[in-house]
């Protein structure tokens, strides 16, 4: 969802040492992604996620009874932007 929708990121760093962080994606339509990053990908990180990985794989992270949701407020999924208030 990252390269193709806007979408919307909590990052959770609880020890604050830019390693083993989490993050959490989603898009206005309530897809969700969640990673973890081993390191920054500036200091040569790599991605923990359901997105490159099956369960068992080492490299494979995913948030268990994650509970999401979306609601729009005004107006209608991608409307176009010249008749927005």
């Amino acid at each position: 969802i990252f390269q193709q929708d806007s979408d919307f990121e909590v990052f959770v760093d609880a020890v604050g040492c830019c390693h083993d962080y989490k993050e959490l994606e989603m898009n206005a339509l309530n897809t969700v992604w969640n990673l973890m990053l081993d390191k920054s990908y500036w200091d040569g990180g790599s991605e923990h996620s359901g997105r490159i990985s099956k369960p068992g794989d080492p490299s494979y992270y995913d948030v268990s009874e994650q509970r999401t949701a979306v609601r729009l407020l005004e107006g209608e999924m991608n409307e176009n932007c010249d008749n927005k208030k």
